[in-house]
């Protein structure tokens, strides 16, 4: 038997983290500034082949670059923030955040927070490090798009990383630097990104015959149970089933249960003694008359008790359900198939409530009810354990990024 070959990976740059068939460390020009830069850098930004901080960090002498959500225990942040002689200030566009070239005029030497990340990730910096909010913020205003055509910018006037940095040296160093010099390693970046794109086959195109949605297999589990197949859904009284909940807790209100194989059917309301929350009734569909011939947990599960057999395959939408009837005290299989998990996995894509899938499944509509939610989510399910069991096509994939906005026509 021949051993197999051994995985190969391509060349990496370890200073500028790139590939090194794209590395530009050769166009990262050497400067020295007055002012010392520290870039707080979100986690995943780090991760992000095409970001920019790092190329401003190399090309800037003495700059700190840092990676992390939350710095308050940093000793290198800390000791930035502290250091003594220096003007301290961030620069990030917040509600109160000064111009930036009201900086042109401080003698003082300045240190200058950067933060790096998408806008949702600088936000969630700024959130997550209160001892920034002490410093005075500061905001540039440029007066030209920003040259980041690769990569999607949440309006015309936001600059990539590098490019804010070149704009804020621009004003507050007066030695005259060549400071458009620091985006030689970007400007290179972008064009070897444009290149890859403009090659025959650029993968982030997209195809150009459509895609067809892959044939999902059924869920063994539900084809074999189907014989004998009980559907269960329980509503509660509108509290949480979290411990928290204290005194107000979730407690059974409405049971229902279908075997389809049969056509058997089981209905019952439940006075857990707990109080229900205020819209409980509005939110289940139904009048207060029908809880006048609620009956008690014994009697409920006396009833129950003697509706289930021990063949029973129990199918329930998640473990609300199976975690109300707990409450009684009552037995509940562990092997309670979840049609929450199988509705997502053939989806393919997160799931809301029962309702929000119907549709993408094919499901039948429901007939009309006197039970309000409870009995309608019921019919619900029976239709979803049964199209589950069977071969059913996920959704069509999501189609790809977009090309880069010069190669659009």
């Amino acid at each position: 038997m021949l051993a197999p070959h051994p995985p190969t990976y391509r060349a990496l740059c370890l200073r500028c983290r790139r590939a090194a068939s794209a590395c530009v460390c050769s166009v990262i020009p050497p400067l020295r500034t007055r002012s010392r830069l520290l870039f707080l850098q979100h986690p995943r930004e780090a991760r992000n082949p095409i970001g920019t901080a790092r190329m401003a960090h190399l090309a800037l002498q003495g700059s700190l670059l840092r990676a992390d959500v939350e710095f308050a225990a940093d000793p290198v942040v800390r000791e930035f923030l502290a250091q003594p002689g220096r003007r301290t200030v961030v620069l990030y566009p917040g509600r109160d955040a000064r111009d930036a070239r009201e900086l042109s005029a401080v003698e003082e030497d300045l240190n200058i927070v950067i933060l790096d990340g998408t806008w949702w990730q600088a936000r969630k910096l700024w959130r997550m490090n209160p001892a920034l909010h002490a410093l005075p913020a500061y905001r540039l205003d440029p007066a030209e798009p920003g040259r980041y055509r690769i990569r999607r910018e949440p309006a015309a006037h936001c600059l990539s990383t590098i490019e804010a940095v070149a704009a804020l040296l621009a004003v507050v160093e007066r030695d005259g630097q060549d400071w458009p010099a620091l985006l030689r390693p970007f400007d290179a970046m972008v064009e070897k990104q444009l290149e890859h794109a403009r090659s025959p086959h650029p993968r982030h195109l997209g195809r150009t015959t459509p895609r067809v949605p892959r044939l999902r297999p059924a869920v063994p589990e539900l084809a074999a149970a189907l014989p004998h197949l009980l559907v269960v859904h329980g509503e509660g009284n509108g509290y949480s089933t979290r411990p928290s909940a204290g005194p107000h807790h979730a407690a059974l209100l409405q049971w229902e249960a279908w075997r389809p194989g049969t056509g058997e059917r089981f209905h019952a309301w439940v006075d857990a003694g707990v109080p229900l929350a205020p819209g409980a009734l509005e939110q289940l569909r139904v009048d207060e008359s029908v809880l006048r011939g609620r009956r008690s947990p014994a009697e409920f599960l006396a009833a129950w008790h003697a509706f289930v057999r021990p063949l029973d395959r129990w199918a329930a939408w998640g473990t609300f359900t199976p975690n109300l009837l707990r409450t009684l005290g009552a037995p509940v299989p562990v092997d309670v198939v979840d049609l929450h998990r199988h509705a997502a996995e053939r989806l393919q894509k997160k799931v809301g409530p029962p309702e929000t899938v119907a549709a993408p499944l094919g499901l039948p509509p429901v007939p009309p009810v006197t039970r309000g939610r409870g009995e309608a989510r019921l019919h619900l399910l029976t239709a979803m354990a049964h199209a589950l069991a069977a071969p059913g096509s996920a959704l069509p994939r999501p189609p790809r990024k977009r090309a880069p906005r010069e190669l659009r026509t």
